[in-house]
């Protein structure tokens, strides 16, 4: 029977292609695949602390093994042989550079290529031939809304890698909250949603207006670990007893230790994201009407109540309307969540018109195939004025560039060779010990004291304008760690007196970063404002360390810090 029925798969030429969806996390992998005649089936396997770290894979050959598990465990079910199925994939928002902007309505799609390179270079950290890359974007009458989103090389391709590996196909890599909000978000939405994926290791924000279309992005570094590591020092127990409590007493019983201990740990996420919400709402004039909790530790008893409290917004665990039966062993009720970012997946798989970014699509190597002067030129839009005064500008700028270097050089000849020169062989015929003496000292600390030019290698800023100190902006960029933590690192630092403060100048986006160390791959710890002052502990050539509250120390770049 199993044979007859995988003979049928196979002669069903007119069915529909197979389709899997693969959610790789820190603990588990959700698979969700769709067979020939659009039967669903699903597995879900625990993995080792370890194989996968925030998204990223850390021991490829392990997480193979357990990507072949998990669908063995689906063609059992289905004998239906998925090895020439269509692969999605997802990589979570605290692995991607995420930014948002708008355009006219009249712009091509070269321009659009032209003007992300142009906005986007300005404020990564990195270079875009070390990213893959892509972007989506929201048409209407009036204008365009571009979401741009990038992942650094070495992710990115040890996806490819991995699922290669496996035996699969991967076609698409998508982003995580975009995936979301497929599963959540119907096209019949009246309001805009925030959907709080709450992870193992991180929570991530993402606004959606009344046409799911994604506004806006945050990220809070507090996850499940934090809380449960909370619980086992709070409790002297150990980890495997404290997510045991996490999991079924949770915030039931607002009476017990383990529910102050937890909502002590939800603050920071309470706090970020009411100056999320608050900073939407005032810039688009329109409330969020609904907040949809995703994730893992979301399914903590009662969450959901503790945070409509709080939030005072109507706050609903995530659910989806699905054509089939979710099952998993022990997980009644709440399965909608750990498969929400697969179903996300498939629902692309089978209708590629819903808003994604694949990551596969635009690689390294493509960045400058376009050329916006030449797209200027053949649609004849008012790009090529600005496309020319851009260029005469950057031309002009070029010249004065090369001017003033060239007299510099004369400068330094004339200051540094000539003149000595010419002194020496006038103190020479003097025969003037004394003064030939004193005139060298002096001309050797003119040397001395010629100033060096010093520049920053990136701008260690954010794009957008929150005011809370634990949400790190990614409605621009979320930043991971692609470069060792040597990169920008002055060796220069110095101690300083308690008397000397930083103040914060104004910036191109509205705030500066603090970072754990004295370089741009340092986790963001949080953002200070233009205006505001800070005790100056140790400065550099190009970072300065600063107090950002009691006990609480930080790094940011000089470059936007007045010295005082």
């Amino acid at each position: 029977m199993v044979k007859f029925v995988r003979f049928l798969n196979m002669i069903n030429f007119f069915g529909q292609e197979p389709i899997i969806g693969i959610d790789l996390s820190d603990y588990s992998i959700e698979v969700i695949a769709m067979d020939r005649s659009g039967h669903f089936y699903n597995s879900r396997i625990l993995i080792p602390k370890g194989l996968i770290e925030a998204g990223e894979i850390i021991q490829p050959e392990s997480v193979v093994f357990k990507i072949k598990k998990a669908l063995d465990i689906i063609t059992k079910k289905s004998n239906e042989n998925f090895s020439k199925a269509k692969v999605l994939a997802s990589l979570p928002d605290s692995r991607v550079y995420i930014y948002t902007f708008t355009l006219p309505a009249d712009l091509g799609e070269k321009y659009i290529l032209a003007e992300i390179k142009r906005k986007v270079e300005k404020i990564l950290p990195t270079d875009f031939s070390n990213l893959y890359w892509n972007y989506h974007v929201y048409k209407n009458s009036k204008k365009q809304e571009v979401v741009f989103a990038g992942a650094p090389k070495r992710i990115v391709e040890s996806y490819q890698k991995t699922f290669a590996a496996a035996g699969l196909r991967l076609a698409v890599l998508d982003i995580e909250s975009l995936s979301l909000s497929r599963a959540f978000l119907s096209n019949n939405n009246n309001g805009n949603s925030l959907i709080i994926d709450i992870g193992h290791r991180t929570t991530n924000l993402s606004i959606f207006n009344s046409q799911n279309h994604l506004k806006l992005s945050g990220l809070i570094r507090l996850g499940g670990r934090q809380i449960t590591k909370s619980i086992m020092t709070g409790m002297n127990i150990n980890r495997e007893s404290a997510e045991n409590i996490k999991r079924t007493v949770g915030l039931s019983d607002k009476n017990s230790a383990v529910h102050n201990l937890i909502t002590d740990r939800l603050k920071i996420l309470v706090s970020g994201t009411k100056d999320l919400i608050d900073y939407y709402e005032q810039k688009s004039n329109k409330p969020i009407m609904t907040v949809i909790l995703a994730g893992g530790t979301a399914l903590i008893p009662e969450i959901d109540l503790f945070l409509k409290n709080k939030l005072n917004k109507n706050v609903v665990l995530g659910k989806f309307d699905s054509s089939f039966v979710l099952s998993e062993e022990g997980m009644v009720g709440k399965v909608d969540i750990l498969f929400a970012n697969v179903w996300g997946l498939i629902k692309l798989g089978k209708n590629e018109k819903f808003p994604h970014i694949n990551l596969l699509n635009i690689k390294p190597e493509d960045n400058d195939s376009f050329d916006d002067e030449q797209h200027a030129k053949k649609t004849g839009l008012p790009t090529i004025k600005m496309s020319a005064d851009q260029f005469s500008f950057k031309f002009f700028a070029a010249v004065i560039f090369a001017v003033i270097c060239l007299v510099i050089l004369i400068y330094l000849i004339y200051s540094q060779i000539y003149q000595p020169m010419k002194l020496s062989k006038k103190l020479v015929n003097s025969q003037d010990y004394s003064v030939q003496k004193e005139t060298n000292n002096n001309n050797n600390s003119v040397i001395e004291q010629t100033p060096t030019i010093n520049q920053t290698s990136s701008i260690d800023i954010a794009s957008s304008t929150l005011t809370n100190q634990s949400v790190i902006a990614s409605t621009t960029l979320t930043v991971s760690s692609t470069y060792s933590a040597d990169e920008d690192v002055s060796s220069s630092a110095s101690q300083l007196s308690d008397n000397k403060t930083a103040k914060v100048a104004e910036t191109p986006t509205g705030w500066l970063n603090v970072r754990e160390g004295p370089g741009s791959a340092y986790p963001i710890l949080t953002k200070i404002l233009p205006g505001e002052t800070y005790r100056l502990l140790e400065e550099s050539s190009e970072w300065c360390k600063i107090e950002i509250k009691e006990n609480e120390f930080g790094w940011a770049t000089k470059k936007y810090l007045i010295i005082q």
